[in-house]
């Protein structure tokens, strides 16, 4: 079904994986954890991408990988069993951060990750539509991630920049 299509990764899905690699690879010590969360994860390639670099640098994962549409778990569960990360990665299906178990509370994660649907939009295609505004999703992740990030952690966010004028 159309309204429940995953996303195809694109330039901003791959934009974001470069300097996600870079950061998570040099910023934490080997030894040491590091625990990412993926928001709208649609294939989980942000989250998968932090996840390999991490283990790469000698670090321990522990990967949350979150979105609404349930026909992402299918993409995500094959995409972690290809790169040998079922282990260290748990998916959560809903919206955002209501997605995450009760006992999540701030601050809870090091990295997280988001490729937001963010067109002016209000329609069916879930990974499409921002809102009216194209900034409804991309706002909450910010407002509501925020405070769930580990002091020094980092969050990563694709979004265009479309309301210049409301700055």
């Amino acid at each position: 079904h159309e309204d429940n299509a995953i996303y195809k990764f694109g330039p901003d899905s791959l934009g974001l994986t470069a300097p996600v690699a870079d950061v998570v690879s040099t910023v934490y010590r080997p030894g040491s954890s590091v625990r990412v969360l993926d928001l709208c994860t649609g294939s989980g390639i942000q989250g998968i991408n932090a996840a390999l670099h991490a283990r790469a640098a000698g670090l321990t994962v522990d990967l949350n990988l979150v979105d609404i549409n349930p026909r992402s778990k299918r993409f995500v569960t094959a995409n972690l069993l290809m790169n040998g990360l079922d282990d260290v990665a748990t998916w959560h299906e809903g919206d955002l951060f209501t997605a995450l178990p009760d006992d999540v509370t701030s601050p809870h994660f090091d990295v997280i990750l988001a490729n937001p649907p963010y067109w002016p939009a209000h329609n069916k295609l879930l990974f499409h539509a921002g809102g009216l505004d194209g900034e409804a999703v991309t706002k909450k992740v910010v407002s509501d991630g925020t405070p769930l990030l580990k002091e020094n952690g980092l969050m990563f966010i694709v979004t265009p920049i479309f309301n210049t004028d409301k700055a």
